[in-house]
């Protein structure tokens, strides 16, 4: 019933895997993560906004290719203008920044787990506006538990440029 995504992106890679959201499809239909249980930085303070990977996908487009962000990263600003997004923060020093979500059912061998991350899309201020950017995908780590302290199964060693901006993993081997 746990996700745990550990960001694997280089040192200095700004704020390094941006997690929008988190998908189980099963044969009767899709849920998402239903809470943020913990969310930390390599440098071992709080992510910013750690419920924004909470709920359906909000930061892409009706096109995976374009995504969106209204920019703001400053933990000091209002949480209603941080970006759709859980910003991760890297690694540094071998930490990755992590964050571990408890989803609405259980994880089961068949299902469908999606990291839905901002990389391999073109991001703008808002959806139908002409993008600014195009977004780096960054390599992370799933690992899913039946608790929040583990112990953790690995579903996926590193994600590739070729699985985003949706990180589809087949469930096996639970």
């Amino acid at each position: 019933k746990y996700v745990k995504i550990e960001d694997l992106s280089d040192p200095g890679a700004g704020d390094g895997a941006d997690i929008d959201a988190v998908e189980l499809r099963k044969d009767a239909g899709s849920t998402w993560a239903d809470s943020s249980i913990s969310c930390k930085l390599p440098d071992g303070n709080d992510c910013p906004n750690p419920d924004e990977a909470v709920g359906a996908s909000d930061a892409f487009c009706s096109d995976l290719t374009k995504c969106y962000s209204n920019f703001e990263l400053d933990p000091e600003d209002d949480p209603l203008t941080l970006p759709p997004y859980s910003a991760l923060g890297g690694t540094v020093e071998s930490v990755a920044g992590t964050q571990i979500l408890m989803m609405a059912e259980k994880i089961e061998n068949g299902d469908t787990l999606v990291v839905y991350e901002i990389g391999n899309c073109d991001v703008s201020e808002a959806c139908e506006v002409t993008e600014t950017i195009t977004a780096a995908p960054d390599s992370v780590r799933v690992s899913v538990a039946t608790s929040a302290d583990g112990p953790w199964i690995e579903l996926l060693a590193a994600s590739n440029t070729e699985n985003h901006p949706d990180i589809e993993i087949e469930v096996t081997g639970l």
